[in-house]
């Protein structure tokens, strides 16, 4: 049975009404003016932030110690990638880490498992080309920590809207 009947029917007055249509004749008017404005998308918050911490500030790329990355793809198309990492002197990576990577042009998966046994793991899911939810999750039973994050982000034509 769907949700929305034809006119003249029991739901009709959620239509059919002055407030509806007054509601509906302000959404495309201020929908006309952005049009006409010529606005561009500036992004997503996320964009701009990550922007500035890998490619402003020096602190990804400064490291004492010893690390080593060895990555083999197994195939382009879909994405399949297997990476071990290996680090000796630093705090803050682990000494061993294995990460596997998949991808296809609607779902990106990526996780890791360390030698502290800690999990990571991230994920991406483009329903449309204008809605992409992501997934973030941590466990790290060292520190009895488990963290895990959901975003849904639309990106429109000249806005970008993120629910966490």
């Amino acid at each position: 049975m769907a949700l929305i009947e034809e006119k003249g029917s029991s739901l009709s007055f959620l239509t059919d009404n002055v407030v509806a249509a007054t509601v509906a004749d302000a959404l495309s008017n201020l929908s006309e003016k952005r049009k006409a404005l010529g606005l561009e998308n500036p992004g997503t918050v996320d964009n701009i932030s990550r922007e500035v911490q890998r490619e402003v500030l020096l602190s990804n790329y400064m490291f004492s110690g010893l690390r080593c990355d060895l990555q083999k793809i197994f195939s382009v198309a879909p994405l399949f990638r297997l990476q071990h990492g290996f680090a000796m002197g630093s705090q803050a990576l682990p000494p061993w880490q294995l990460m596997a990577l998949y991808g296809t042009p609607r779902i990106f998966m990526q996780g890791a498992f360390s030698s502290d046994q800690s999990i990571t793991a991230w994920g991406n899911l483009r329903i449309s080309d204008k809605l992409v939810c992501k997934t973030q999750t941590q466990i790290d039973p060292k520190q009895g920590q488990t963290m895990v994050q959901f975003d849904n982000e639309y990106t429109g034509d000249d806005f970008s809207a993120s629910l966490k």
